[in-house]
């Protein structure tokens, strides 16, 4: 498969955004204004849900030079690129010619400037054949009369007369009198009101309107513990949870030793047919008799596997079994998506398995998978609950809206996304697609958080189908009549709790529950994830049972074995990851890379506390293990006072170390800083005999690098025979279920803010939302790569007990790395 992704034209781009600056010259006058006020321009999220920045270095007569933080791809087209000047959003696009190993881009000028727009769809006003009149009745019975200047698809410019007192607020119904839709009604939110630049005595209200009213306030439970358990519970709870990490983190050490225990279980796998009659694969785990038990049915998240989600599997079991209540858990692979479900051939190779994915097709996959329940001899269960994750709340809400079994007694939308044109918008650095294709543009293949999608062929479907505006999903949940349970993530920084409170307020809310708890996006395997899949399992046995079963959390030893033996019957992927880590730390096109993150004020404070905690003297010789591009040194030569501290810093990306000697070199200060690079393979195989000197180091720091290593723990014997005696390491690693959501978010307002510009120069700043686009696909890499057990992220206590294991004395062990901590960290010593 051609796996090169698609421009965006001058002219859709145009369409997107009416309001240009097309002039060459007025173009790069624009610009030079852009590279003098030092504006960080904003380039989208990437695998890793890291932001991209730009800055402009340079600009020419017919090209600029830009400095890139975090952009990785080496194949893209063009960059889309944003920014704030004087209280507006601004947005380019400018095609590549060349890229160098430091991060600099030298690309065509761009053919023009657009002023973004910030509606969902575009308003509709100019000369009428007819005046439109509209007759608004707000909440206190207050009616005016108002002549329509604009309106969207679900939004309305209303004039009114400026006579004190006139402007509505709040709820209303708008009835139309006349004009072209004389006779409806629609129901409406006043969300602004000014007065008219065009009309001198009027006043202009904004009204967000819908076929749907919106009902009354949904329930909202903000929780401070994702759990409802007494003092005493909570404590038991949490020593439970404890002492089954530890144990895993022991079986974990023994599988490395080659001390295997097989899992108890064996995955039982079943096979049945979509809609269109393609076969679809799907595990089941059961307890107590498939037949006529309750079933809670998983579909997979956007970019996801069925064997993500067993550890919520196992939890649900395991509170069932315990009540003594039978439960049928099934988890499935949509089809022309990632997994063992139908992909035509063409499409199976990795990176490829969305280009013919619709989101029609996976409400028909829910159906069929609940249709095939219903007619099944073996399992026929009482009633279903559907559980979905992110992206999947949107297939979800339309099956359960249109569900025809009648099996359906509730559905639990978690970390759910709204409405797909928001989503859209947010993971994709902005381009409003939705918007795009309804008005005729075409886009072609863009990557999605790791994913390749074909965006014409998913989103003029998903058009066709109703399922992409806040308006579809307003009359989806109409429609629903069963329980609903949102599970909302205090910290997800990719949807606002406000807007699932207000589709959530669309129909029938009496079984409605908006639970807001202090986790973020990920939820898999950490302490945080347990607790949620405890709240989803309590919350089915709610709705199907009208029972409240206590939570129970099943034998993490075993679940993690039985994870094992799902991932190890699968076809093992070839994985590329040297070229994966080169253009995670280098960036596509070797432009900035890790430093994007790097540059952030979480990573600086996080990297400042490692640095610390190292407690370095003078003439002291470290080790830097993993030290990617050097940051760590650069970090120390210029925030610490003068040390004269020797660094070996080492790597298995050889353009990682040469980029660390080139920033080295930049800063001048060899009297205080000496660094000496060295290539280095963490491979288990490669390192059998001891790489490093004996008792050769005085400390060692080992930031973000243990996860990814085949053996930590042989790594971790060979940084303890480096060690001299009083010798101190500093390890961290993400913690478990790391949520880059947050940082994504936070760290690109900051960057947009100046520091990309004042960090990494002008070429990031201007280009900041493409770098972070690509650098967030990348990060979605490591995500993916965890799941299918390549890398293995740590909580507090696993790497805590893995450290003591390799012979070191445990001083400290803490959470660290932004706000929420996504990382831990632990510092030891040699006796």
């Amino acid at each position: 498969m051609d796996d090169t992704l698609d421009a965006v034209s001058p002219a859709t781009l145009a369409k997107l955004h009416p309001v240009s600056i097309q002039r060459p010259s007025e173009v790069e006058v624009f610009l030079e204004r852009i590279r003098q006020q030092g504006c960080l321009l904003s380039s989208g999220i990437n695998r890793q849900n890291d932001s991209r920045t730009a800055t402009i270095q340079t600009i020419g007569p017919d090209s600029l030079t830009l400095l890139f933080e975090n952009l990785q791809e080496t194949h893209l087209p063009q960059l889309f690129l944003s920014c704030d000047l004087d209280g507006r959003r601004y947005f380019f696009a400018v095609t590549p010619i060349a890229a160098d190993s430091r991060g600099y881009v030298h690309a065509l000028l761009p053919q023009a400037i657009y002023q973004a727009e910030r509606r969902d769809l575009e308003r509709f006003s100019g000369p009428q054949t007819s005046e439109e009149i509209v007759e608004i009745r707000s909440s206190t019975g207050q009616v005016l009369s108002g002549v329509i200047e604009d309106s969207s698809y679900h939004g309305l410019g209303v004039l009114l007369r400026d006579t004190e007192g006139v402007a509505p607020e709040g709820q209303v119904t708008v009835q139309f009198t006349k004009g072209n839709r004389q006779g409806d009604h629609t129901h409406g939110v006043v969300r602004h009101s000014s007065r008219s630049t065009r009309r001198q005595g009027w006043i202009k209200i904004g009204l967000e309107v819908s076929d749907v009213p919106v009902g009354k306030a949904v329930e909202y439970e903000r929780r401070d513990q994702i759990l409802e358990l007494n003092a005493m519970s909570r404590i038991q709870r949490r020593a439970s949870l404890i002492g089954g990490l530890a144990r895993v983190a022991s079986a974990r050490a023994a599988r490395t030793l080659r001390v295997t225990t097989k899992s108890k279980e064996t995955p039982t796998v079943i096979e049945y047919e979509s809609a269109p009659g393609e076969p679809m694969r799907a595990v089941v785990d059961t307890w107590g008799g498939p037949r006529d038990a309750l079933a809670v049915v998983i579909p997979p998240a956007w970019g996801r596997t069925k064997e993500t989600l067993w550890p919520l599997a196992a939890t649900i079991v395991e509170t069932f079994r315990s009540a003594r209540q039978p439960i049928t858990v099934l988890r499935y692979d949509g089809t022309h998506r990632r997994g063992e479900s139908f992909i035509p051939l063409e499409y199976r190779a990795p990176g490829s398995e969305y280009l013919r994915f619709t989101f029609s097709r996976a409400v028909r996959d829910i159906h069929a998978t609940l249709e095939f329940l219903a007619a099944s001899p073996v399992y026929r269960p009482r009633k279903v609950v559907l559980v979905t994750f992110s992206l999947a709340a949107v297939e979800g809400r339309r099956a359960v809206a249109t569900d025809r079994t009648g099996l359906l007694a509730g559905w639990i939308p978690v970390v759910g996304m709204v409405d797909l044109q928001s989503a859209l918008r947010t993971i994709s650095g902005g381009i409003d697609f939705a918007y795009g294709l309804s008005r005729g543009l075409r886009f072609g293949r863009h990557e999605l958080v790791g994913v390749v999608a074909d965006m014409d062929r998913t989103g003029l479907d998903a058009l066709e189908h109703k399922l992409v505006f806040l308006e579809d999903a307003r009359r989806d949940m109409a429609e629903i009549r069963v329980p609903i349970t949102w599970v909302h993530g205090r910290h997800d920084a990719w949807m606002d709790v406000d807007r699932v409170r207000h589709v959530m307020s669309c129909g029938d809310t009496s079984a409605r529950r908006v639970i807001e708890v202090p986790t973020g996006h990920q939820l898999r395997t950490s302490a945080e994830a347990f607790s949620v899949f405890g709240l989803i399992a309590t919350e089915a046995a709610r709705m199907a049972l009208q029972e409240k079963l206590p939570p129970r959390l099943p034998d993490l030893v075993e679940v993690d074995r039985r994870r094992d033996a799902e991932l190890r019957r699968l076809p093992k992927k070839e994985r590329h990851l040297r070229e994966f880590w080169s253009s995670y730390l280098l960036g596509r096109n070797a432009r900035f890379g890790f430093q994007l993150l790097t540059a952030t004020s979480a990573y600086r404070l996080f990297m400042r506390e490692q640095i610390e905690k190292l407690k370095l003297r003078p003439r002291n010789r470290v080790l830097d293990v993993g030290s990617g591009t050097g940051d760590f040194a650069v970090q120390l030569a210029t925030e610490y006072p003068p040390l004269e501290v020797e660094i070996d810093a080492v790597d298995f990306v050889a353009e990682a170390l040469e980029r660390a000697s080139a920033r080295m070199a930049a800063l001048q200060v060899p009297h205080l800083v000496r660094l000496r690079t060295r290539l280095l393979d963490f491979d288990p195989r490669s390192i059998t005999a001891q790489p490093f000197a004996p008792k050769a180091y005085d400390a060692v720091l080992a930031s973000l690098v243990i996860s990814y290593v085949s053996d930590p723990f042989a790594l971790l014997e060979r940084i303890h025979s480096a060690l001299g005696v009083g010798g101190r390491l500093v390890v961290s690693t993400l913690r478990r279920d790391a949520d880059f959501s947050r940082l994504h978010v936070e760290g690109l307002a900051e960057l947009r803010a100046g520091v990309a510009r004042r960090e990494l120069g002008d070429a990031a700043a201007e280009s900041i939302d493409e770098l972070a686009r690509d650098f967030l696909n990348d990060a979605s890499k490591i995500l993916e790569f965890e799941e299918e057990g390549t890398f293995r992220f740590w909580d507090l206590d696993e790497l805590r007990a893995l450290v003591r294991r390799a012979g070191f004395v445990v001083e400290e062990a803490q959470y660290a790395f932004g706000e929420p901590p996504q990382g831990v960290l632990v510092v030891a010593r040699r006796d």
